[in-house]
């Protein structure tokens, strides 16, 4: 039974095959064949003598190759905007008034006008004679306030302040300067 079986399997699948549509057969047709042959080929040949060079006409003659020429092309020079005069013309600091004197604890009011539009202004403030002391750098143009507390200084005295303006092509300019005096502590 299980031999007809078989049978029966392997002939329909036969026919299956036989009756399912695929491709057309292909005919055979005239074609040339190349063979292909190996040839071994060193990375560097070197003549051994004269008949394994490449006849003069190929062989290429040294000739000189100028170096090229430089060709000087002027560089543009940034032009700046405005003069220091037109930058400074409008900076002022407005309080305080120089040689005014402060108690010991009080409070310092620094206002200013003028700070040209894209440029920041820089404080100092140091006892007279000496190359340290406060320094603030003020970001922004236009004018401002800025109350300093005396009891951030060091002693008493004569006080110099300076403000000048920043500016990316000039440096540091239009420089203002002034005395402050702080005097003694009550107690002393």
């Amino acid at each position: 039974m299980f031999k007809g079986c078989r049978c029966l399997i392997l002939l329909g699948s036969l026919l299956i095959t036989a009756c399912s549509p695929s491709s057309p057969t292909p005919t055979p047709t005239a074609t040339a064949t190349a063979t292909a042959t190996r040839t071994v080929v060193s990375a560097v040949a070197a003549p051994t003598n004269s008949s394994n060079a490449l006849p003069p006409s190929w062989t290429p003659k040294p000739t000189l190759t100028p170096a090229p020429t430089r060709t000087l092309v002027p560089t543009p020079t940034a032009i700046p905007t405005f003069t220091q005069d037109q930058l400074c013309s409008e900076f002022a600091v407005l309080t305080p008034k120089t040689d005014t004197a402060f108690a010991f604890n009080d409070v310092v009011t620094f206002s200013w006008t003028g700070v040209p539009r894209s440029r920041t202004m820089a404080m100092l403030l140091l006892r007279q004679g000496e190359t340290e002391g406060l320094k603030m750098d003020v970001p922004f143009e236009g004018a401002g306030v800025f109350p300093i507390p005396l009891r951030t200084l060091v002693g008493s005295g004569t006080f110099e302040w300076r403000a000048y303006v920043i500016d990316s092509t000039y440096g540091a300019i239009c420089e203002q300067r002034g005395i402050l005096i702080r005097k003694p502590p009550p107690y002393f």
